[in-house]
């Protein structure tokens, strides 16, 4: 429901986040040190109780890494830790992914 009054509110907090960061080595630090980046991160799933999230995530990753060799050691640092537990949304979109070497692969759903 578009009028309730919590929708878009995570995404508008990442808005807010990353237009904060930008060229902020401060509030970019703040971030890393409140260990929010990993945080961010998380939120790089469809939610259509927060359209564009994704894009704003992006956007906020970027501006927090921007002259902020910090925060690129704690990108560099992390590693896949699996895949997001949307499985059966992405079977219902007639897709199936896997992890193979590392990387994730998408596939068709084979009726």
């Amino acid at each position: 429901d578009h009028h309730h009054p919590v929708f878009g509110l995570k995404k508008d907090i990442i808005r807010l986040i990353a237009n904060m960061a930008f060229k902020h080595k401060g509030n970019q630090d703040l971030v890393r040190t409140l260990e929010g980046i990993p945080l961010i991160l998380d939120l790089t799933k469809i939610d259509c109780h927060n359209p564009y999230i994704t894009q704003w995530v992006v956007l906020a990753i970027r501006n927090l890494v921007e002259n902020n060799r910090d925060n690129r050691d704690v990108l560099s640092g992390m590693s896949l830790q699996g895949m997001a537990g949307h499985m059966a949304t992405l079977r219902e979109a007639g897709v199936h992914t896997e992890l193979r070497g590392g990387k994730i692969v998408v596939k068709p759903v084979e009726d």
